[in-house]
């Protein structure tokens, strides 16, 4: 049972923490969309903070600077035994996305033609915007220093399709939900609008990985903790779809999940340095 508060008692809020890789203006429209979704769900103020970067949202979820952390997953491997509690995004019937490599539409055909070309990651810790993308070359055959003339990050999903959008690059990657090529479109003309759905078009789709997850940090005790999963996302005896909070972050629901679930993520993070291989004047 949630605890009663206290007539008079001080007010309480709670801070979320979100990725950069949704771009700023996205993240301005959804970091209010979450705001009023947790304040209808908790019935408390929440400050809504957005990471610089996936170092700095990495360094501050391991802190517990914030209490709740939308989280990626290649941030949910490295929470094994610093948070209190995770719910791994559905989307689709899902709780797993795919990387697509994406070009100029007609330009490139084959992952052959990547050979002499540049790309524009999201950044080095996005599974969607990076390693998976790149883990998926390696395995072809194609390692990034000896296919790639230039590779550069982003910063967001939105800067690094504008890039080959504008020329300025020739392939980047985004997160989809499977391979299917509506899919890959969808995901293309969610983060970067329709004129670059019409433009841009996948030449591959990667293996799945878990889903990104919302996060109960150790900067709540176990009571706290308790009691917010309960406002949220109810009991099992009698759970709750948290409809604002699946609007906001684009789910249809949520499962309850482990860092244990992320460890094969990890595994492809440890070997991080290995699947880049930039050159060194890079």
């Amino acid at each position: 049972m949630v605890p009663a508060r206290c007539p008079g008692s001080v007010a309480l809020s709670i801070s979320l923490l979100l990725a950069p890789s949704i771009g700023n203006a996205r993240a301005q429209a959804r970091a209010e969309l979450l705001r009023q979704a947790l304040g209808t769900a908790l019935g408390e103020d929440t400050d809504i903070q957005m990471a610089a970067s996936y170092d700095e949202l990495t360094l501050r979820a391991l802190e517990s600077s914030a209490d709740l952390i939308w989280a990626p997953p290649s941030l949910c491997a490295r929470l094994e035994g610093a948070a209190r509690a995770m719910f791994r995004c559905v989307r689709r019937g899902r709780g797993t996305y795919r990387s697509a490599i994406v070009v100029r539409r007609g330009e490139v055909k084959t992952l052959g033609g990547l050979v002499g070309k540049r790309a524009s990651w999201v950044d080095p810790l996005s599974l969607g915007g990076h390693l998976l993308a790149v883990d998926y070359l390696r395995g072809e055959g194609y390692l990034p220093s000896q296919t790639f003339t230039e590779q550069e990050f982003a910063g967001s999903y939105p800067a690094a399709l504008a890039n080959v959008v504008n020329g300025h690059a020739d392939v980047t990657a985004v997160t989809v939900p499977d391979g299917a090529e509506t899919s890959v479109a969808e995901s293309i003309e969610r983060y970067g609008g329709a004129l670059h759905a019409e433009r841009l078009a996948s030449i591959a789709v990667t293996g799945e990985t878990p889903n990104d997850a919302l996060v109960f940090s150790h900067s709540l005790d176990e009571d706290r903790t308790a009691e917010l999963i309960e406002r949220v996302f109810g009991t099992q005896e009698s759970p709750k779809t948290p409809s604002a909070l699946c609007l906001a972050l684009e789910a249809d629901g949520f499962e309850a999940a482990d860092p244990s679930d992320y460890r094969p993520v990890k595994r492809l993070l440890q070997n991080g340095t290995r699947l880049t291989e930039f050159p060194p004047s890079l």
